[in-house]
């Protein structure tokens, strides 16, 4: 395939996925505000607590952020299925709004617990994973390729990812209050270790599903340059 193919290929995936006419759609709108509330996260969660008598009130405030994000996660998706409201667009932004949330979710934790090394392990494996699954994106649309919409296993490691920050968040001042630090240690490298195996395990079938669909052409194909 001649480079003017390959660029005229990724024109074509280009103007698939990015349409005037699909920006206002309300799943779109949920995925706008999720990344709206991603500094709007980062920043109550490290700030100081809001309420004097309670030095966790920020966190609480913090994680119920979090929380309505995951929320719309879930809320988009049935949205644009039950009103026929799906669109090439809303499958690009879902994954970026839940990629930067996770981003910024793993940057807070290891700001507030840097002295737990597994959650920057976290980070790194995080950032690592999202930069291969970026580069993959890039050489299946030179290839004139897409993955399509989220799978299940990108679905699972999100969850699991979301189900066990959060507890950390909520439980992490309780943790350091009622237990030794080595137990501190313990309980939270243990929730890091389970969703380090769900990225881990995530990446590796995304990278079997891009290398299969190099190879066999089993992914969606985009055919012919559509109008914005």
């Amino acid at each position: 395939m001649s480079e003017k193919e390959k660029k005229e290929n990724f024109k074509a995936v280009f103007f698939k996925y990015f349409r005037r006419d699909e920006a206002l759609l309300l799943p779109n709108v949920l995925c706008y505000l999720r990344l709206i509330l991603i500094p709007v996260f980062v920043t109550i969660y490290l700030l100081p607590s809001f309420v004097p008598s309670n030095e966790a009130a920020n966190i609480y405030i913090a994680t119920s952020i979090m929380l309505f994000s995951a929320y719309t996660d879930f809320l988009d998706g049935f949205i644009a299925r039950k009103f026929s409201l799906t669109s090439n667009l809303g499958k690009v932004l879902d994954p970026i709004a839940d990629k930067f949330m996770q981003l910024g979710v793993s940057i807070a934790l290891v700001v507030k617990f840097n002295q737990i090394h597994s959650v920057l392990i976290l980070l790194i494996i995080f950032i690592l994973k999202e930069l291969w699954m970026a580069v993959m994106n890039v050489i299946m649309a030179r290839n004139n390729r897409a993955f399509g919409s989220a799978k299940w296993y990108g679905k699972v490691s999100t969850f699991l990812f979301y189900l066990i920050v959060g507890a950390i968040f909520i439980g992490g001042p309780l943790i350091g209050r009622n237990y030794t630090r080595y137990q501190a240690h313990l309980i939270i490298d243990s929730l890091v270790l389970i969703s380090t195996f769900f990225l881990l395990l995530s990446s590796y079938k995304y990278t079997r599903l891009f290398l299969n669909t190099l190879k066999n052409g089993q992914e969606e194909v985009v055919k012919e340059k559509e109008g914005s």
